[in-house]
């Protein structure tokens, strides 16, 4: 493997040279089309349940965000079929 594509970290850095960036993230919530809470409200971070990607940067910001993430599936599939199966949390991705 020649390449691959991640976020700028120190720890990387001793070991691999990175490249100007690549894509530009744009980040959105997914919430069930009867939801009432407004992402932007500071209610939906104090209150919502989220969930994202174990182990993702969109982990890391929301618990540093103080949401209240209460999945943490392995893979993006298993965040969705939750979030399907009816499980009462929003979620965030990446588009």
């Amino acid at each position: 493997m020649d390449f691959y594509s991640a976020t700028i970290k120190k720890e990387r850095l001793v070991w691999a040279e990175a490249s100007g960036v690549i894509a530009d993230q744009k980040w959105i919530w997914y919430l069930r089309a009867d939801s009432k809470w407004d992402p932007a409200s500071p209610e939906f971070k104090a209150n919502a349940k989220v969930g994202t990607h174990f182990g993702s940067n969109r982990l890391k910001m929301l618990e540093s965000g103080n949401y209240q993430v209460v999945l943490k599936p392995q893979t993006d599939e298993q965040l969705i079929q939750a979030f399907v199966a009816g499980r009462r949390m929003r979620f965030w991705a990446e588009i």
